[in-house]
Order: C-alpha cells, then structure tokens, then sequence
C-alpha cells in the first residue's frame, strides 16, 4: 500500500474464504490522529439499543459497549479523520489488487457503492457475541493506548452459519493498530474486557473502527 510504513499481511481461512490481518494498518501519524478523534467522540457514544447492534434469534440484544455510526454525527464525513484515511486505504488500487488475489469472494469490492463507518469502544466487562454484519465486507481496526491497560478484547472468527449453527473458530489476538478483513456474512464475537478500576472511565479501552462496505 502506498503509505510509507510497513505493514504486514497474514491470509488465515474461515468458512472457505480468506480473511485478512493487517498489522500496521495506519502510519504513526494516521494513528495518532484516528486515536485523537476516536477519544473527542467517546463522550457521544451510543449504548446498544441506539447503535445497530445485532440482535440474537429470540430478540436479546448481543452486545454490551458504546458505538456511534459517525454519519449521525457529520454532515460532512470527510472532515473526519476516520473516514478520511479509511476511505484512502480502502480504494488504493494496490490494496484492492491484494485483497481481491487473496480471495475472489472479494472482486465485488470495486463495485463497493456505500460504505459506513461505526466507532465502538469496549471498556471493563464489554462485549459482543457472536453475530454476523450487515454489508459485503468488514473491515475492523483495533486502537488503544499505549501500554495496554485491558486484556481480553481478541476477536474470534466462526465456521459455520447462524441456521446451521457455529462451529470451530479462530482467535485473533487484539493488538493496536491491527485490522482484520473478512466476508460480513462471518460470524464473530468479541471477548469480554478485564480492566482493572483505576483505568476505567479514562477512555483506556478498546476503540474500535468498523467500516462496512456494500454493493
């Protein structure tokens, strides 16, 4: 990709097609400043009735943490940061050419006509069971400061459908500016955060940016 860090790649397969890690998703910079915007809008985030969370078959709601579609907050989405790079990174020409060699579930991509972005933050017993997304692809980035001040937060990856059911999984540990790409139709969960009492409340926790492309 063309921004002059590196970043490194690793390909793992669920429900038979390739998902993505990225590792160094952002420059030092572009990191900075998402993590800057990320903190100036925790005071604005949603809880999980007023913020698209996913809902299980009998109507519980499956997650437990703030959110905030930034669309509802933005007339204009490109002032924003998060929106500004992911939209950078995401229609590189080199990166597509990547994404869609890695898998052929990915070609559409070009043909991607919208594309939303959700900020969610996790702090001490949050969570997100496993659910599915709406959209074609999701791609998920991971922030936080530095050191970590939680554990828990990995993401897991399932087989399987939510008529057949959810089988094995593959764990992906959360490390900061890590990003995760796969089919939106991929079940996934997030694990529940341990933080201890003094960091709570300090904006300490997992900030996380979905970005969800249609076509």
């Amino acid at each position: 990709m063309q921004d002059n860090h590196e970043s490194t790649i690793e390909v793992i397969k669920v429900n038979n097609n390739n998902c993505l890690i990225i590792d160094n998703w952002y420059s030092p910079h572009e990191y900075d400043s998402v993590l800057t915007e990320c903190k100036f809008l925790s005071g604005g985030l949603k809880d999980p009735n007023h913020s698209g969370t996913a809902y299980s078959p009998n109507g519980d709601v499956l997650k437990e943490n703030k959110a905030l579609f930034l669309n509802e907050i933005y007339k204009d989405t490109s002032v924003s940061n998060i929106v500004r790079y992911g939209l950078y990174k995401s229609n590189d020409p080199e990166f597509q050419r990547i994404l869609t060699q890695t898998d052929t579930c990915y070609l559409p991509f070009y043909r991607g006509n919208h594309e939303n972005f959700l900020l969610s933050y996790y702090e001490h017993s949050n969570y997100y069971k496993a659910h599915t997304d709406n959209g074609n692809v999701t791609i998920l980035t991971w922030l936080y400061d530095d050191p970590k001040s939680f554990e828990g937060g990995d993401l897991k990856l399932y087989h399987g459908d939510e008529v057949n059911g959810f089988k094995s999984v593959e764990t992906i540990e959360c490390k900061a500016n890590r990003t995760v790409i796969f089919p939106s139709f991929t079940a996934h969960e997030v694990t529940p955060i341990d933080m201890e009492e003094l960091n709570r409340g300090k904006n300490k926790g997992r900030f996380t940016v979905s970005q969800f492309i249609s076509y």
